[in-house]
């Protein structure tokens, strides 16, 4: 199996070195993982949450490239990829804008949106706020962001992250907006991205996977492709409800998983 959405502990709120991330990878049985750590946040919203404790610094970027090449020259049993979990944030973002350049140096991109009109998706500080927006509100900017993203950007990341991140709290998309989610979804294929199914959402309030069974059995109704990431924020976090989700995989007829190369797709078939 593989995962592809592995982080570290440069974003500040991850534990764990680089090698008992991989050396735990091994353990449990997977062939293959990506690195995917928060991209510098450097945009300054005034959120209440403090964006440091959130992501690597700009001067750290390098250190992290190094970190991750030295890893897979001392790793022979598994194979390791390097990518990064980009934020789109419409007012400022330094990979987009500034360090699109690293593209080339990468095998994957996640793209993701945590973060809009000083709100964040996932930060129970603004739960709050939220109730005060309304989740259709809520809901309804959180795709227009994501359709600015593909749109805007697709040149420059190959993953979507957490579809239907919002949901963390227990709200879940309202039926009404589902034609959105479909036009969202046309998209995707038309680009040719990947989404990722991320477990993560299992061991948060909500208790799903992200993105719901619903919505994976409409994408791959449309044809579009998958990877698998544990968003692990600790070594022993690395392939979390790997075996749940394989059971989930074999029900809907999904039989392969997507790697990369450098930004190449490339097949998985081993669960």
């Amino acid at each position: 199996m593989i995962d592809y959405h592995i982080h570290t502990k440069l974003c500040r709120h991850a534990e764990g070195e680089m090698w008992q991330y991989s050396e735990y990878a091994e353990k449990i049985g997977l062939s293959e993982i990506g690195f995917a750590d928060h991209f510098p946040l450097n945009y300054q919203p005034k959120f209440s949450v403090a964006l440091a404790s959130l992501s690597m610094r700009e001067n750290e970027i390098e250190m992290y490239l190094q970190m991750i090449e030295s890893l897979k020259s001392k790793t022979k049993n598994i194979k390791i990829k390097t990518g990064f979990e980009v934020d789109y944030y419409e007012n400022d973002n330094r990979y987009f804008k500034k360090h699109n350049n690293l593209y080339y140096d990468l095998d994957f991109v996640i793209g993701s949106i945590h973060f809009f009109d000083e709100i964040s998706m996932d930060q129970k500080e603004f739960l709050e706020k939220r109730n005060q927006i309304g989740i259709v509100n809520i809901w309804k900017k959180y795709f227009s962001e994501m359709n600015k993203l593909i749109i805007n950007y697709r040149e420059f990341f190959d993953i979507i992250g957490h579809f239907d991140l919002p949901k963390k709290f227990g709200d879940k998309i309202p039926e009404e907006l589902f034609d959105i989610v479909d036009g969202l979804l046309l998209l995707i294929k038309e680009k040719e991205l990947v989404i990722e199914l991320n477990t993560s959402g299992w061991y948060k309030p909500v208790k799903e996977l992200y993105p719901s069974i619903e919505i994976i059995r409409k994408a791959k109704n449309y044809g579009i492709e998958f990877t698998v990431g544990s968003d692990a924020h600790s070594p022993t976090e690395v392939g979390r409800g790997f075996q749940n989700l394989i059971k989930i995989l074999e029900d809907i007829g999904i039989n392969k998983l997507i790697t990369f190369r450098k930004h190449k797709k490339e097949y998985f078939k081993q669960f």
